[in-house]
């Protein structure tokens, strides 16, 4: 298990990872339906590895990752409501 964290925006989830050692060529982040996987190795045989499962409200096919210091960042973004116009006859 990973540290992370998780703060709300008025536009995105942001998911703060702690993945100390871990260089950007050694992460690995991917997204099945509502699953967010992250993937990272530090060292031969010393892996993070975490799933987090999505609300429906939230984008995982547009989600970005940034990596500094030892923190992978992960925002994704919230979808726009669908607004269905109500016609008469």
């Amino acid at each position: 298990m990973v540290d992370a964290t998780f703060k709300e925006t008025p536009e995105a989830w942001v998911i703060e990872v702690d993945m100390p050692g871990v260089t950007k060529d050694k992460v690995k982040v991917s997204a099945v339906g509502r699953i967010l996987e992250v993937r990272g190795e530090r060292a031969v045989g010393l892996t993070y590895s975490e799933a987090f499962q999505l609300p429906d409200l939230l984008s995982a096919d547009q989600v970005s990752a940034e990596l500094d210091l030892g923190v992978l960042t992960l925002k994704v973004p919230k979808r726009t409501p669908l607004a269905i116009t109500v016609t008469t006859r």
